[in-house]
């Protein structure tokens, strides 16, 4: 690991696996952001390809590049959670290592931090990549909520923000909020969710903004679409540990907000074994019947919380 002699601004923080295809260009766009002072931590979670050796050959170009190299496969969740505790700056951001930062980002990101010092978290616009790039949240303006007022606003969105880039976290509530959980769980799915959810129930004060200062990068051949049997059944096992942790915390957020997520993601992981059911050929009549009255009242129920 490379020693710093400056305490930067922002932290990046980018685990990755197998990426190698990516990883330049993303380390570039974080490298290459208008406000200097940074560090990106990218952390190896024991790649079988060359990424190892692309973040070693442009860390040796810029200091401001740390590499961790995991000598035991972690997991997105604790790899990320390891980046976390490493980090110099009390600002801190996510990349994951196949998506892009805009280049004011940690300008943009440090200025909005500065300027609403008692703001916990803050959440960005971004774009997504597929044939066409597109605005994903679409927020239509800036704006400071309290808590109970932002959770009511994400009940009524298409997306609930879950996801951990296009944010900007301080480091001492983040792990205030991960103190509730094993924060060396091995995690590869719905982990972004989890940390997420955990730092919204621990924040008080939140600020959206219609700044873009990301782009995600949809792959339709990537391993959340993937129909291999293996990489379902890790998803569904790795998701059903997230939704226990959910209902262990629900008993203490007793958010409209916390109970609406907790049924998403009930009816998330019962179509995660629908699909591997129908991979595997084991469908049955009653198993297509219950999938069609699960999605009526899904639909029923989030209609009902977005008229509210």
């Amino acid at each position: 690991m490379i020693k710093h002699c400056y305490k930067p601004k922002i932290s990046i923080i980018m685990p990755f696996r197998n990426c190698a295809k990516t990883l330049r260009k993303s380390i570039s766009s974080c490298l290459n952001q208008s406000l200097k002072d940074i560090e990106l931590i990218v952390l190896n979670d024991c790649s079988d390809d060359d990424g190892a050796c692309i973040v070693k050959e442009l860390a040796s170009l810029d200091s401001r590049l740390v590499f961790i190299n995991n000598t035991e496969r972690l997991g997105i969740f604790a790899s990320r959670n390891l980046g976390l505790l490493s980090a110099r700056s009390e600002l801190v951001m996510f990349v994951d290592a196949d998506d892009v930062l805009c280049e004011k980002a940690c300008e943009i990101c440090f200025n909005v931090a500065l300027e609403f010092s008692d703001v916990d978290l803050f959440c960005f616009e971004a774009f997504v990549q597929r044939s066409k790039k597109k605005l994903f949240y679409k927020i239509k303006q800036d704006k400071i909520y309290e808590r109970d007022e932002f959770l009511n606003f994400l009940s009524r969105q298409k997306h609930f923000y879950h996801s951990v880039w296009a944010k900007l976290f301080r480091k001492k509530n983040a792990l205030k909020a991960l103190s509730c959980v094993n924060m060396n769980e091995n995690l590869n799915y719905a982990e972004d969710l989890l940390f997420y959810y955990l730092n919204l129930i621990c924040a008080n004060k939140f600020f959206c903004s219609k700044e873009v200062i990301y782009t995600y990068c949809f792959n339709e051949n990537g391993v959340f679409n993937s129909n291999d049997e293996s990489i379902l059944n890790e998803n569904i096992k790795h998701k059903a540990k997230v939704l226990d942790i959910f209902k262990k915390n629900s008993k203490k957020d007793r958010t409209a907000f916390s109970k609406l997520l907790l049924f998403i993601q009930m009816q998330d992981l019962k179509d995660l074994k629908f699909r591997l059911k129908k991979i595997q050929k084991r469908l049955s009549f009653l198993d297509k019947f219950l999938l069609k009255l699960r999605r009526k009242r899904r639909k029923r129920i989030l209609r009902t919380y977005k008229k509210n």
